[in-house]
């Protein structure tokens, strides 16, 4: 017997962290246990922190949701800070201190 499953949907810069496993538009999490969708994102490679809102045919979820199987859901980031996606990352490194 095969375990239910959710599919997720990573949107903007959220595909950025995603595990490279998992890297692609929509990806599919088999239900092996009892898992709230912070845990499920999370396991993703996905910090709550970068998550600003999660959609279940345009109905709005917490962290706390625990799906069933056979959801569809999309997960955003978007902040005050940082409106616009980001384009790329980069990292500048001071070597005379060798402090970040």
């Amino acid at each position: 017997m095969t375990s239910p499953c959710v599919n997720l949907t990573f949107h903007n810069d959220l595909q950025m962290l995603l595990k490279k496993s998992h890297e692609g538009k929509m990806m599919e999490y088999a239900l092996e246990r009892c898992a709230s969708l912070k845990d499920i994102i999370e396991s993703q490679g996905i910090p709550q922190t970068e998550v600003a809102q999660i959609l279940l045919k345009n109905i709005g979820l917490g962290f706390g949701f625990i799906p069933g199987g056979g959801e569809v859901i999309s997960v955003f980031t978007s902040t005050l800070l940082r409106p616009q996606p980001i384009c790329s990352l980069k990292l500048a490194v001071k070597v005379e201190d060798r402090t970040l």
